[in-house]
């Protein structure tokens, strides 16, 4: 408007003066660009420099965390927008990595101990092993070679259940779902006790048409460990059942023995546990059997759990995922059939 004051008045009406205002109005114009888009420019780096502080914030908080403190967490803006939602999930990954350190934490320190343990239950035998051959090299006259192979076989024997019990347990986790098929378990539980020489009679009750999908050797390798343990511990009976409980097969063993105390249900399945003096390895345990069975169960998608038995003893219980519904529903199913017999005499009685 300066400009413009500056214009005589004559010239305002005349060609040249109209043209000499619309060359000041340009220069005006051209002046004040610049001005305005330097001042865009420091206003959107203000804008954009307050709205991103946060983000700053976070960034120098991840920063600062480290493999020894996953814990910490950033700080959450109030409020439900972009920042906030960014720093909620931020959170959410760092409880994520947290929670698998701690897992990762844990498996190191029970693959550790396992190792230490079946270091142990390897030496054991073989320094038994080595004794009795430096002994019977020390003093060949005096040394039974009947009694001192029978001995050393034992040992040997030893050794290669629990070298196989190592393996099995390594080879259980890395089973495949391909590996898995149908599996009759009324059919697989009479195949496993018909194949056994047992001390104790086995008395099956049985429900036939209860299919689950497993690796089949694997079940059967759960059952052998479960007779074997119940086999140890009974005073005159085995019974095994299987049955439908609503979408689940149940697999139970249980004997008529002094069975387990309640604060020790859980330590059976660690690894090279023994509770007394029955457990111990006079009786042939690697001390791997229940541990072996409980992963078995897990990598089926089952559960394996002991309570007590209707004869007082111990009764293990194994709930699996069926593989299939059963043929049939409603409250008019008839009643599936049942077989119960004893092992000794394989006489079959109605149910």
């Amino acid at each position: 408007m300066a400009a413009l004051l500056l214009i005589p008045s004559g010239l305002l009406g005349s060609m040249a003066g109209r043209q000499m205002l619309a060359d000041r109005a340009c220069l005006l114009l051209v002046a004040e660009v610049p001005f305005l888009i330097g001042l865009t420019v420091w206003g959107t780096w203000k804008v954009a420099g307050r709205t991103l502080r946060p983000v700053e914030d976070i960034r120098c908080e991840l920063a600062a965390i480290n493999v020894n403190d996953v814990g910490n967490r950033v700080a959450e803006p109030s409020g439900h927008d972009e920042i906030a939602r960014l720093a909620h999930t931020v959170n959410g990954m760092l409880a994520r990595i947290e929670h698998a350190k701690n897992v990762t934490e844990r498996a190191l320190q029970q693959q550790r101990q396992f190792a230490a343990d079946a270091s142990h239950e390897l030496r054991t035998p073989l320094a038994g092993l080595r004794a009795e051959l430096e002994e019977a090299q020390l003093h060949p006259e005096e040394t039974d070679l009947r009694d001192l192979l029978h001995r050393a076989l034992t040992d040997v024997d030893r050794l290669q259940a629990i070298i196989a019990d190592l393996l099995l347990l390594a080879r259980v986790g890395a089973t495949k779902v391909t590996e898995q098929q149908p599996v009759d378990l009324a059919e697989l539980v009479d195949d496993e006790v018909s194949a056994r020489n047992d001390r104790v009679r086995v008395q099956l009750r049985l429900q036939s048409g209860v299919t689950v999908k497993v690796v089949r050797s694997h079940i059967g390798r759960l059952l052998t460990n479960l007779l074997d343990n119940a086999q140890r511990h009974a005073r005159q009976a085995v019974r095994v059942e299987v049955y439908l409980s609503g979408d689940a097969a149940i697999l139970a063993v249980s004997d008529d023995g002094t069975g387990i105390p309640e604060a020790e249900r859980e330590r059976i399945f660690e690894r090279f546990t023994r509770l007394d003096a029955a457990r111990s390895r006079d009786h042939g345990g690697t001390g791997l059997g229940l541990a072996i069975a409980r992963d078995i169960a897990k990598a089926h998608h089952g559960i394996l759990r002991v309570a007590d038995s209707a004869s007082g003893g111990a009764c293990f219980v194994l709930q699996l995922p069926l593989g299939r519904p059963p043929s049939y529903v409603g409250s008019d199913a008839p009643t599936p059939s049942v077989a119960l017999f004893w092992r000794e005499d394989v006489a079959m009685i109605s149910a």
